[in-house]
């Protein structure tokens, strides 16, 4: 993982799905639409997405009172099935805009299946309480989507 200063976010939750599956539900822009939000009831549209190194993302997320706040970054590293890194930063009217902040996702086996290490660093600090339980919630839909993936046998 690239070191990096300030503030930041780590959070592990491990899967029964296998490495291979969850790092395409990372991966695929149709799987990621239907688990990277922070709650149900906030729209994810996809703009762009290039899963590949310095390949570029974009996300609106729409909220129930139409808020909209706009993300965008760059996958800066990526290892098939291991580990993704990324910037993700906002962009205006949000008070943070142009703050670029960075994510790494591992991915490591376990006897169970996976086990999902993320870490979101270089957050403001007034943004740290608000992402631990948005990406608790994220990481809850992506648990779902393997769930239910696993179920349908794929």
């Amino acid at each position: 993982m690239t070191p990096f200063s300030g503030p930041r976010n780590k959070m592990i939750r491990e899967f029964t799905a296998r490495r291979e599956l969850v790092f395409q539900a990372m991966s695929d822009a149709k799987f990621v639409q239907r688990w990277f939000f922070p709650r149900r009831d906030v729209v994810l549209t996809i703009d762009e997405f290039d899963f590949a190194v310095k390949g570029r993302y974009r996300f609106r997320y729409q909220f129930l009172d139409g808020t909209i706040s706009k993300v965008n970054g760059q996958f800066l590293k990526i290892v098939q099935n291991e580990s993704v890194e990324f910037t993700w930063t906002w962009e205006p009217p949000d008070p943070h805009a142009n703050v670029h902040t960075f994510v790494t996702w591992q991915l490591k086996d376990v006897h169970s299946g996976t086990r999902l290490i993320i870490t979101h660093e270089k957050l403001p600090e007034d943004y740290i309480p608000m992402f631990r339980p948005g990406w608790n919630q994220t990481i809850q839909h992506l648990a779902e989507l393997l769930d239910s993936i696993n179920n349908e046998g794929a």
